[in-house]
């Protein structure tokens, strides 16, 4: 017999629609942007740079004109057949905030010299090395705190602001690149096995790991055959253990599942259910085993019990005091890198844990590493 949803049910789906019927009501009464009222992205794009280049600009005009409204929602003018209609909804730059982002990156476009010889772009040394990108960046990065007169600003051969690397960086970053060989004949990476066998990588990690100890010399760092990229390879003896371990996994069990399923069905980040998780880890192993999922490679699966307790734990989690902060939503505050951001709330972690905490974000319920308002205040006023 069909069950009829009950009072309370209809109620909530009654004031579901009407606060979209609000929703939709109040879209209407906005107007497309008029001439010259560009979004922040459309501006990046006409300049050729990061959102976040934009954002920082306009940080400072909005602290030289407090008493300005130079930012406002419009509906996005968008060409369709030769005529402008309009699109979503999306916050607009006024004419006069874009001459004036406009005008700044001119004013410093003209204080940068063009690079001096030697001095080449992580993109030009990973072009003459024959590499990707990310390996000479990663490199570079440990030279920075130490030496930072080795990294500056300069013209390319375009005329674009870009950093550049002095030749005593450049130098050793060629040095490091080429005291590595390319891997030997058979010696293959953790993702090309988890390639072969149709298993995660975290998984092929953990067996791998099992085997460390005792045979270290199995382990070894070369360079990727086709990346350039410094990372540790597995030797042949190993990759033949692992490949005839990894392809004897069974389905998993009904109600074992996977962290980023666990993740979707929670509206939660991948990382979170992941160190939740990992703190039962010592003291259940059994709760954690490598399964086939229906569809996919073999990965490691959660059991029922770690399932419900991750689940318990999600929501008691609170929704965000006012004031704190995201790095995301920091950075965005401030016009400054998120990565930075991370890095230098990180110089007051180990001392002050308390201005670090997980909650759920109020619009989507899902859960964020939040930062109290004292401690990005400090990093803003010291660093930014």
């Amino acid at each position: 017999m069909e069950k009829f949803p009950s009072t309370e049910k209809i109620d909530q789906t009654e004031s579901e629609n009407r606060e979209n019927l609000s929703v939709v009501e109040e879209q209407k009464n906005y107007e497309m942007a008029p001439e010259g009222w560009v979004t922040r992205g459309k501006l990046a794009e006409e300049l050729d740079i990061q959102d976040k280049k934009v954002e920082k600009i306009k940080n400072g005009y909005l602290k030289e004109n407090p008493d300005s409204q130079p930012i406002r929602e419009y509906r996005f003018r968008r060409e369709w057949k030769g005529k402008f209609i309009p699109g979503r909804i999306e916050s607009h730059y006024s004419p006069e905030l874009s001459d004036y982002i406009r005008g700044s990156l001119k004013k410093e476009e003209e204080q940068y010299l063009e690079a001096p010889e030697g001095w080449l772009t992580a993109s030009s040394l990973s072009k003459n090395l024959d590499t990707s990108f990310a390996p000479i960046k990663m490199a570079a990065e440990e030279s920075r705190e130490s030496n930072p007169d080795w990294f500056k600003d300069y013209k390319d051969k375009g005329g674009k602001i870009s950093e550049h690397y002095s030749p005593q960086l450049v130098e050793n970053i060629e040095n490091k690149f080429f005291e590595h060989e390319k891997a030997p004949e058979g010696w293959i990476t953790n993702g090309a096995i988890a390639k072969r066998v149709n298993i995660s990588r975290n998984s092929v990690g953990r067996i791998a790991d099992q085997y460390r100890a005792e045979y270290p010399e199995w382990f070894k760092n070369y360079r990727h055959q086709t990346r350039g990229r410094i990372i540790e390879h597995y030797s042949p003896e190993l990759v033949k253990l692992l490949e005839n371990e990894l392809s004897k996994y069974e389905f998993a069990p009904e109600g074992w599942i996977v962290n980023s399923r666990l993740a979707d069905n929670l509206g939660a980040g991948f990382s979170f259910v992941e160190k939740i998780a990992n703190k039962y880890r010592d003291n259940h192993p059994g709760w954690f085993k490598i399964y086939k999922p229906k569809m996919g490679g073999a990965t490691e699966h959660y059991t029922p019990e770690l399932v419900e307790n991750i689940q318990k734990e999600f929501l008691d989690q609170e929704i965000a005091p006012e004031g704190w902060l995201t790095s995301n939503a920091l950075s965005v505050e401030i016009g400054e890198n998120q990565a930075t951001v991370r890095k230098v709330a990180n110089f007051w972690r180990e001392n002050n844990p308390e201005w670090f905490k997980l909650y759920k974000n109020k619009k989507g319920g899902q859960i964020f590493e939040f930062y109290a308002p004292p401690s990005y205040q400090c990093s803003e006023r010291k660093i930014f």
